[in-house]
C-alpha cells in the first residue's frame, strides 16, 4: 500500500511529471522530494519514484524520437559506463537523514537552471573539446562530443543516480548544454533515454526492496495514470510545440520548496 496517501500528493506528481517530461526528464527527484512533503519512508519512495521514472522518461523519449531529435552518438558515450556505475550505486545503502539531505542538495541543479534564464552559448573548455578550442560537428553547429570526458561524466552521474535512486537526468542536461553537446532538444531526447535506461537498471537493483511496496492498489493504480497523463501531456509540448517559458520556473518553485524540506529535515 501506498503509505501516507494523500490526493494532493498524486496531484502535484502529475504536476511534477508534466513539467520534467517536458524537457525530457523522467521526474524521479521530484517524486522523492515530493513523497518526502508526505513522510513517506525512504525504501518505498525510492521504488515508486524508479518505477514511475521508467514509465515517464519511455513516453518522453518516444515523443522526442518521432520528432527527430534524438541523435544515436550523442547518446552512447554517456550509457556505456553509466549503467554499470547505476548498479553499483545502487548496491549502497545510505542513512534516510543522508539520504534526504543529499537529494535536496542535488535538486539545487535543476532548481538554478531553471530559475536562471541562460543564453545556450557553449564555453570553449579543453574538456570539451579535447583540443583547447572548438571542434564542431559538421553541419551542426555543436561542438564534437569527447568520448572519455562523455564516459567520464555518465560514470560520475551514474553513480550518484543510483545512490540517490534518481534517474540522474537533472545532472546531465545541464551538463550538454554547458559544453554545447546538443541543442535544447536534442539534449532533451539524450537525457529521456539515458534516463530511461539507468532507472531500469536502478529498479532491477532495488528487487530486495520491491516487497515495501505493492504495485496493484487502487491507490498505486492512480497514482501511475495520473503521472502517466502528465508525462504523456508534458513530452507531447515539450518535443513539439513549446517554447521555453513561466512553466519552468514554476517547477523551480515547487523543487524550492522541496530541496528546503529534505535539506533541513
Amino acid at each position: 500500500m501506498l503509505e501516507s496517501f494523500d490526493i494532493w500528493m498524486v496531484i502535484l506528481m502529475g504536476f511534477i511529471s508534466l513539467l520534467y517530461a517536458s524537457v525530457g526528464h523522467g521526474g524521479a527527484s521530484g517524486f522523492i522530494a515530493v513523497m518526502a512533503l508526505w513522510s513517506m519512508p525512504t525504501n518505498t519512495m525510492r521504488v515508486i519514484a524508479l518505477a514511475l521514472n521508467v514509465m515517464v522518461s519511455f513516453i518522453s523519449f518516444g515523443h522526442y524520437y518521432i520528432n527527430k531529435h534524438f541523435k544515436w552518438q550523442q547518446f552512447y558515450p554517456f550509457a556505456l559506463v553509466s549503467i554499470p556505475a547505476v548498479i553499483l550505486g545502487s548496491t549502497i545503502t545510505l542513512d534516510p537523514t543522508l539520504f534526504k539531505k543529499l537529494l535536496g542538495i542535488v535538486l539545487l541543479v535543476p532548481i538554478i537552471r531553471l530559475s536562471v534564464a541562460t543564453k545556450q552559448k557553449s564555453l570553449n573548455l579543453v574538456l570539451a573539446t579535447g583540443v583547447g578550442k572548438e571542434v564542431l560537428e559538421e553541419g551542426s553547429g555543436h561542438i564534437k562530443i569527447n568520448f572519455m570526458a562523455a564516459a567520464a561524466v555518465g560514470g560520475m552521474i551514474g553513480f550518484l543516480s543510483g545512490l540517490l535512486g534518481i534517474g540522474g537526468g537533472i545532472l546531465l542536461s545541464p551538463m550538454i548544454l554547458l559544453f554545447g553537446w546538443a541543442s535544447v532538444k536534442e539534449t532533451a531526447a539524450v537525457t529521456a533515454l539515458f534516463t530511461f535506461v539507468n532507472s531500469v537498471a536502478g529498479l532491477l537493483t532495488q528487487q530486495h526492496r520491491w516487497k515495501d511496496f505493492a504495485f496493484f492498489p487502487a491507490e498505486t493504480v492512480l497514482l501511475f495514470s495520473v503521472v502517466l497523463v502528465g508525462g504523456w501531456l508534458g513530452s507531447w509540448w515539450g518535443s513539439g510545440p513549446a517554447q521555453e517559458s513561466w512553466i519552468k520556473r514554476a517547477l523551480a518553485l515547487v523543487l524550492g520548496v522541496a530541496s528546503w524540506k529534505l535539506i533541513t529535515v
